[in-house]
């Protein structure tokens, strides 16, 4: 279980490295991220086919059925399940990019050839990658901009993630809500831009506002 003080140095490790790779968008544009981090993606297809082995002879290597980053050099390389519903492949990107930065991927012992952690390790960096995916796939500053009308399935439509992991990020967000607004590097983040219609779900949600309080009134 991470602690304050630990969630602290995550949010200000994850948000200065949105700013340095201009993170500045949501939905988050992948693609570009890992470009400009040299980041390569690799999916699970093409590893199959270029390689020969099974999907499972892969899940195998992995430890899992959705993906896995391995560093090599001053480079990391992220496999990942391309035949996975979209939504989930993002997350499990945005996962494997959070170990990166969270330096995990420096640990000798994470090696998806030969993993060599415990289960108490294990579990620590599977919640830090967590917490970190979390910031990417929503920046917290747009959240809590808009949070009055981002339902949780209006969350997973502009975010581009699943309906339950938009529910599990909205809880996160309002659990960890004063920690993160007192993060120095939160408060120096910039609004990242929306690449959809806000004002289409903001009306849809004072249609319903005003219908809940008809309802009432009636």
């Amino acid at each position: 279980m991470t602690t304050p003080e630990r969630r602290q140095q995550l949010y200000s490790e994850m948000l200065r490295f949105m700013r340095a790779n201009r993170v500045n968008t949501v939905p988050l544009d992948i693609g570009a991220l890992c470009a400009r981090a040299g980041v390569e993606l690799v999916p699970l297809s093409q590893i199959v086919r270029e390689t020969g082995l099974t999907e499972q002879e892969v899940f195998s290597i992995w430890g899992n059925r959705d993906g896995a980053v391995n560093a090599h050099g001053d480079r990391h390389r992220i496999a990942y399940h391309d035949g996975l519903p979209a939504g989930r492949v993002r997350f499990t990107i945005c996962e494997e990019l959070a170990h990166m930065v969270y330096g995990h991927t420096a640990d000798t012992a994470f090696n998806i050839f030969s993993q060599a952690y415990d289960a108490g390790k294990y579990a620590q960096y599977d919640e830090e990658a967590r917490l970190g995916a979390g910031l990417l796939v929503c920046h917290p500053k747009f959240y809590y901009t808009y949070e009055r009308f981002l339902t949780p399935r209006s969350l997973a439509e502009i975010c581009q993630i699943t309906l339950p992991c938009a529910r599990v990020r909205r809880e996160v967000f309002i659990k960890y809500r004063d920690e993160i607004e007192r993060n120095m590097a939160y408060q120096f983040s910039p609004l990242p831009q929306s690449r959809t219609n806000l004002r289409a779900y903001e009306a849809a949600w004072r249609r319903g506002q005003k219908a809940g309080i008809s309802r009432r009134d009636g």
